[in-house]
């Protein structure tokens, strides 16, 4: 009832529409799945893909400040699949060895057929752009198949938020899913060579997430490039055939702009 609750206040009250697509991609539920997602609007993003599932209870990897505000509060962020995560630039490198009883967990959730999100920016931001990697998904990964002797397959789901506007209510969403990356390939390389293969993993991943979202690389020129494809977006998805009321058709023609910019 809860869920029910809260799909209907982030689908219809918080947002004007939302959108959920290529949900078809994400695995039936049991399956080792991490889905690794952009981060552009702090807690919005983990509840857009919380009511786009369905049948599933995906835990998330979050800023482990929020679990020290009060014992009630660690107590019930866990109980809904809520772990912390100590980061360098936050919480300092004295705290990063706690991490490693997260890892445990989410490793052993993962090969119990748990759905794990994380946000490997470590961080996120007001705006339409990527930022850099950390391998921790990857290495929290390839551990858990460590960890039952490489016999379960994990698989890793690029996903990626997209806003049309930041900031108030009413506005849209869309989570957008991509193709299932599968893990087992690379477990002789990582056998040998673990970085080269936690390298060559992200490079899929963030490849599909560069893809699936609205990539302003050129950040020096930022809001020039934002407002251009914020007032030309609707004419050029007009042109491209695409329907101009919608924001997965939006986007792929902002894409188009910004492409065209930044060639």
């Amino acid at each position: 009832l809860f869920r029910r609750y809260l799909r209907f206040m982030h689908d219809h009250v918080y947002y004007k529409k939302t959108y959920h697509v290529n949900t078809q991609a994400i695995p039936e539920d049991g399956t080792p799945l991490l889905i690794v997602s952009n981060h552009q609007n702090c807690l919005n993003d983990p509840l857009g893909v919380v009511v786009s599932f369905r049948d599933r209870k995906p835990n998330f990897i979050t800023r482990a400040d929020v679990f020290a505000l009060h014992p009630l509060a660690n107590k019930f962020l866990r109980s809904i699949g809520l772990l912390p995560a100590f980061r360098l630039q936050y919480d300092g490198a004295e705290n990063l060895d706690k991490n490693q009883d997260t890892f445990k967990i989410t490793e052993q959730a993962l090969l119990d057929g748990t759905t794990i999100m994380m946000f490997p920016e470590a961080g996120h931001q007001d705006k339409h752009w990527l930022g850099t990697f950390s391998f921790g998904y990857t290495k929290m990964a390839f551990e858990a198949a460590e960890t039952g002797g490489f016999e379960k397959d994990i698989f890793i789901l690029p996903s990626c938020n997209h806003y049309s506007h930041y900031f108030g209510i009413q506005n849209e969403y869309m989570v957008k899913y991509g193709e299932k990356i599968s893990l087992k390939p690379f477990y002789e390389l990582y056998k040998t060579k673990p970085r080269t293969a936690q390298r060559q993993v992200n490079a899929l991943v963030r490849k599909q997430i560069e893809d699936l979202m609205l990539d302003i690389r050129d950040v020096e020129n930022y809001d020039a490039v934002d407002f251009i494809r914020l007032n030309w977006g609707a004419e050029v998805a007009g042109q491209m055939g695409l329907d101009t009321n919608a924001l997965p058709d939006r986007l792929l023609a902002e894409k188009e702009i910004v492409a065209a910019i930044q060639a």
